[in-house]
C-alpha cells in the first residue's frame, strides 16, 4: 500500500533529499518534498506544518549539519511530537554522513546509508533505504522515468517533481586522494578544527596550513580529513605534491586534464607553461566553488603561487615542514598524545596483539619514542616481523642505544631524530646487507615512485651483496618484502616509496658505511637517462618520464652534499643538461628550462663561461624559449651561445650554424620571413660545406625554410625545401624519425593547399605509419595526423572513410582525456558535421 513520505533535511544535503524522494516516488511512493512542493509565494512554515500532518512517515535526513541546525531542530522536534501524538504515524531517520544521533534521536531506529555511502554504491544504498523505509511489501522492480511512475497528484498531495532523478550523491566527486589509512588514529582536535574552520570561513577562499615535523603525520591528517569530508565537496577533491615545481606542475596538470581544461596542442607542440596552467585553473576555480585542493609537503612559496594567486573560491589545506610558509589559519600537528600513541600502537598490532605483554611496558616504549608517530610504525613494525614484545623492544634500545654522532645539517631537535634512528638502527641491525644497500640506494631519489628497473639495469655496478641480490626476480622479492616487514618502504608494482624524513635519516647514516652511495647513484642515473641520439625510440621516452623526477632528485643531493667536490658536481651538471634535453624532446619546457639552467650554473662554475660546453647549454635554453613563444628571450640567449661559438669555434664551424639556424628560426616564428631567410641562406652555406650534404642538421634548416616560405604562402618552394630535407632523414639513423614524419606532415599541408588530396593524403599515411610506431596511438602528433587524414577525406567526399578516421582520434582523445574533454568535444562535433554533410548530399 503506497504511504505518504515527507523529507526533512537542511540545505547542504538537498542532493540527498533529492535522491531519496526519487528512490521513494519510482517505488510508487508519494512524496512531500520542500525543493519540490513549497512554490514562490507559499508560507514557509504553513507548507512544512501541512506536509507533517499529511505524511504518513516523517525522513528526517541526518547529518552533522541537520543536527546543528537551529531550524532543523524545531522541525524534527516537532515531527516528534505529532508521531507520539498519532501512533499512526512513524519517523524513520535516514543517515547520510558520519554523525552519531543522540538525544530523541539516539533511541529511534534509523536506516543507515554510511557505509554504501563511502563505497559509492549506489544500487545497495537505494535497496537498504527501500527496505527500511517502506514497511509494506512495494515492487522491488525499479520502474521508469519517476515523472511517468509517480503517484499522480490528488487535492491532498502537491505536485510531484518533473525533473530527471538526481544522481546518487555518495558518488565521489573527482579526485585523485590516496587509499585511506587503517590505521590512522587520533588527531580529533585537529580534524576538527580544520572542519570547523572551513565551514564557518565563509563564501571566500577559506585556507589553512598542517604544520609539523616531518614524519609527524600532517600528511595523514590532510588525507583523513579529506576522506572524512569528500561529500562536502561537489567539484573535486585533489592531492598536490608541492615538493617541488615538477610535482606540484603535474599534479595541477593531471586535474586541469581529468577536469577537461587544459587545452592540447592539435600538433602536439606541448603542455602548457606553468603560468599559462595557473590562468586555466584560475578561470575554474571562479566557476566552481565547492572543491578542496591539498598541497601537500610546500617547502618553497614559489612552487605554489603560480597557481593560487588570486583565488576567490574553494577550501585550500597545506602541509609544511616551515611554518613561516603559513597561509591562513595554522593548525599544528604535534607528536601523539600518550593515549593516542598506545591506541597506535595496540591497532598497529592488532593481529599480533600479545606483544602488548604489558601496559607499563607500552607507556614506557611510546614515551622512548617521544609519542612520534614515524618511530612508532617502525617500532610496531619491527616487533611484528621480529615477534618481540614491548618489553623486549625497550631492551633492545637500552642495549645498542641511539646513534651518537648526527650531523647539524638535519635541522631536527634530538629527541624527534633519536626516536627515528634509534629505530631506523635496530632495523637496520636486521636487515640483510642487500636490503641495507638498496634502502641506501633509495635514499638518494624521488621519495615516490622509485622504479626498481633502475637498478636492475645497472646491476654490473652495484656492490656486493645488491648485484647478486637483484639478479632475480625470487631473490628480489625477499630484499622488498624485508623492507616492506620493517616499515622502511611500500611497493607498488615495481615501484618503490619511501618517507621523505626516512631517507634524510638513511643518507646520514650511509655516509660512513665505506660506499660511496652519492657517486654510485649519479653513476646509475646517468647511464639510464635516455641521450640525445635515443628519443626516436617510445621506449626511451617512457622511460625518461619514470627517472626523470629521481634523476633530479640525485643531483640535488649531490649538489648540497659534495659542494667540493668538482668531479662529481660535473657528473651533476652532465645530468642536468641530459634532463633538460629530455624536458624538451618530450615538450616539458618549462622544467627544461630549469634543469638546463642548473646546468648552467654548475657548467660556468666548474669550465667558465667561454667553453664550448656552456655554449651548447646556452643555445638549447634559447631554443626552448622559441618553442614557448619567448622569442625576445630567446634571441638573448642564442646570440649569447653563437657570440662563444664564434669567439671559440670560428664563424665555419657546424655548431656556429646550428645557432644561426636556432636565431632563423626564431625570426620565422614571430613572423620575420625576410631576416629568417637571410640567416637560413647564412646557415645552410656553412652546412653544405662542412659537415656536408648529408647532414641531419641541414635537413632541420632545409625544413625550417620550407616552413618559412609556407607561412608567405610560397607553396611550391616551400615544397622544393621539404622534399630536400627528407632525403638527407631517409639516409640518416633510427632516430630522425620522428622528424622525418614531421616533414611528411608538412609536405602533406602543402599539398593540401595546392588541392591535390590524393598525393597530401598519401604523405600523411606515410606519416603516421611511424608516429604509431614511435610515439603510439594515443599521443596528440598521432591523433593530429588521425584528423588530418579525415580532413583530407572529407575534402574528397568520402564521408565514410573521413567518419572512420574521426573515431580513431574520437577514441584515443577519450582514452586519454576523457569523453568530456573540450578537445574530446571538438572531435565529436567535427564527426556530426560530416554526418551532417554525408546527409546533405
Amino acid at each position: 500500500m503506497a504511504k505518504t513520505y515527507f523529507i526533512s533535511y537542511t540545505g547542504q544535503d538537498k542532493e540527498w533529499a533529492n535522491w531519496i524522494a526519487a528512490v521513494l516516488e519510482e517505488q510508487g511512493q508519494t512524496v512531500l518534498n520542500p525543493e519540490w512542493d513549497i512554490r514562490a509565494g507559499d508560507n514557509f512554515v504553513s507548507k512544512m506544518n501541512e506536509f507533517i500532518r499529511k505524511c504518513d512517515v516523517c525522513i528526517p535526513v541526518l547529518s552533522q549539519a541537520y543536527l546543528e541546525s537551529a531550524y532543523c531542530t524545531a522541525e524534527w522536534t516537532n515531527i516528534f511530537a505529532v508521531v507520539v501524538k498519532e501512533k499512526e504515524k512513524r519517523m524513520i531517520p535516514v543517515r547520510v554522513s558520519d554523525v552519531n544521533p543522540d538525544g530523541l534521536f539516539y533511541a529511534t531506529v534509523y536506516v543507515d546509508l554510511y557505509d554504501e555511502i563511502l563505497a559509492h554504491d549506489e544500487k545497495a544504498a537505494e535497496k537498504k533505504l527501500i527496505e527500511g523505509v517502506i514497511s509494506d511489501e512495494a515492487s522491488r522492480d525499479k520502474p521508469g522515468f519517476p515523472t511517468a511512475t509517480a503517484t499522480p497528484p490528488t487535492a491532498q498531495t502537491a505536485t510531484p517533481h518533473t525533473t530527471p532523478r538526481a544522481s546518487f550523491p555518495g558518488a565521489l566527486p573527482l579526485n585523485n586522494l590516496q587509499e585511506r589509512n587503517p590505521h590512522f588514529t587520533g588527531r580529533e582536535e585537529q580534524l576538527g578544527a580544520i572542519r570547523l574552520q572551513f565551514r564557518s570561513g565563509g563564501a571566500g577562499c577559506v585556507k589553512q596550513t598542517i604544520t609539523g615535523l616531518g614524519g609527524i603525520g600532517k600528511t595523514q591528517t590532510a588525507i583523513e580529513y579529506a576522506w572524512r569530508s569528500i561529500h562536502d565537496y561537489k567539484d573535486t577533491v585533489w592531492f598536490v605534491n608541492a615538493e617541488t615545481e615538477l610535482s606540484a606542475f603535474s599534479d595541477c596538470l593531471g586535474f586541469a586534464k581529468a577536469a577537461g581544461v587544459a587545452p592540447e596542442q592539435p600538433d602536439g607542440a606541448g603542455e602548457p607553461t606553468p603560468d599559462k596552467l595557473a590562468s586555466l585553473l584560475k578561470a575554474w576555480f571562479a566557476a566552481h566553488n565547492s572543491w578542496l585542493f591539498i598541497f601537500d609537503n610546500v617547502e618553497r612559496r614559489e612552487v605554489i603561487s603560480p597557481y593560487l594567486s588570486n583565488v576567490q573560491t574553494g577550501h585550500i589545506l597545506f602541509t609544511t615542514r616551515e611554518r613561516e610558509l603559513k597561509q591562513g589559519k595554522l593548525v599544528g600537528v604535534e607528536s601523539f598524545t600518550h593515549a593516542e600513541a598506545a591506541r597506535f600502537m595496540r591497532d598497529r598490532l592488532y593481529d599480533c596483539i600479545e606483544l602488548v605483554d604489558d601496559e607499563a611496558a607500552l607507556v614506557q616504549l611510546v614515551m622512548r619514542m617521544n609519542n612520534f608517530p614515524l618511530a612508532l610504525e617502525q617500532a610496531a613494525a619491527y616487533m611484528a616481523r621480529a615477534n618481540r614484545s614491548c618489553s623486549d623492544y625497550i631492551a633492545l634500545l637500552e642495549k645498542h642505544g641511539a646513534l651518537k654522532t648526527l650531523s647539524a645539517k638535519m635541522s631536527r631537535p634530538s629527541n624527534y631524530l633519536l626516536a627515528v634512528n634509534e629505530t631506523l638502527s635496530l632495523s637496520y641491525e636486521k636487515l640483510s646487507g642487500s636490503a641495507r644497500q638498496l634502502l641506501n640506494l633509495c635514499a638518494y631519489m624521488y621519495p615516490d615512485g622509485i622504479p626498481l628497473a633502475l637498478f636492475t639495469r645497472q646491476i654490473e655496478s652495484l656492490p656486493m651483496p645488491l648485484k647478486e641480490g637483484l639478479s632475480d626476480d625470487f631473490s628480489q622479492d625477499e630484499i622488498i618484502m624485508e623492507l616492506l616487514n620493517y616499515s622502511l618502504v611500500k611497493r607498488d608494482g615495481d615501484y618503490l616509496s619511501m618517507h621523505r624524513f626516512l631517507q634524510e635519516v638513511c643518507r646520514e647514516q650511509a655516509c660512513n658505511d665505506g660506499t660511496d652511495w652519492p657517486n654510485l647513484c649519479i653513476d646509475a642515473i646517468i647511464s639510464d637517462l635516455p641521450k640525445e641520439s635515443d628519443y626516436g625510440s617510445r621506449a626511451n621516452r617512457d622511460k625518461f618520464e619514470r627517472i626523470a623526477a629521481h634523476a633530479s632528485s640525485a643531483a640535488g643531493h649531490i649538489c648540497v652534499e659534495r659542494r667540493d667536490d668538482a668531479d662529481i658536481r660535473e657528473k651533476a651538471a652532465w645530468a642536468y643538461y641530459l634532463l633538460g634535453y629530455g624536458g624538451t624532446e618530450l615538450t616539458w619546457y618549462w622544467q627544461a628550462l630549469e634543469w638546463y639552467k642548473q646546468a648552467l650554473e654548475l657548467e660556468i662554475e666548474i669550465y667558465g663561461e667561454q667553453q664550448q660546453i656552456t655554449a651548447r647549454t646556452l643555445n638549447d635554453i634559447g631554443v626552448v624559449y622559441s618553442h614557448t613563444g619567448e622569442y625576445e628571450e630567446s634571441l638573448a640567449w642564442l646570440t649569447r651561445a653563437m657570440s662563444i661559438r664564434e669567439a671559440v669555434l670560428g664563424d665555419e664551424h657546424p655548431e656556429y650554424a646550428n645557432s644561426c639556424n636556432n636565431i632563423a628560426y626564431a625570426y620565422s616564428s614571430q613572423g620575420d620571413y625576410e631576416l629568417a631567410l637571410a640567416w637560413y641562406n647564412k646557415t645552410v652555406g656553412i652546412q653544405e660545406k662542412a659537415p656536408g650534404p648529408d647532414d641531419p642538421a641541414l635537413a632541420k634548416t632545409y625544413n625550417n625554410i620550407g616552413f618559412t616560405h609556407s607561412g608567405r604562402g610560397e607553396y611550391p618552394e616551400a615544397l622544393k625545401c621539404y622534399l630536400k630535407a627528407l632525403k638527407i632523414y631517409a639516409n640518416s639513423s633510427y632516430r630522425y624519425r620522428v622528424e622525418g614524419s614531421n616533414v611528411m606532415i608538412n609536405i602533406g599541408e602543402v599539398c593540401e593547399h595546392l588541392r591535390d588530396f590524393t598525393e597530401a593524403l598519401s604523405w600523411y599515411l606515410k606519416a603516421l605509419g611511424i608516429r604509431e610506431d614511435v610515439l603510439g596511438s594515443d599521443h596528440p602528433k598521432t591523433v593530429y595526423t588521425y584528423i588530418s587524414i579525415a580532413e583530407v577525406h572529407h575534402a574528397l567526399r568520402d564521408y565514410s572513410s573521413a567518419l572512420e578516421w574521426l573515431h580513431k582520434a574520437l577514441a584515443a582523445r577519450e582514452r586519454v582525456l576523457g569523453s568530456e574533454h573540450p578537445e574530446t568535444m571538438l572531435v565529436r562535433e567535427y564527426i556530426e558535421r560530416v554526418i551532417s554533410f554525408n546527409v546533405l548530399q
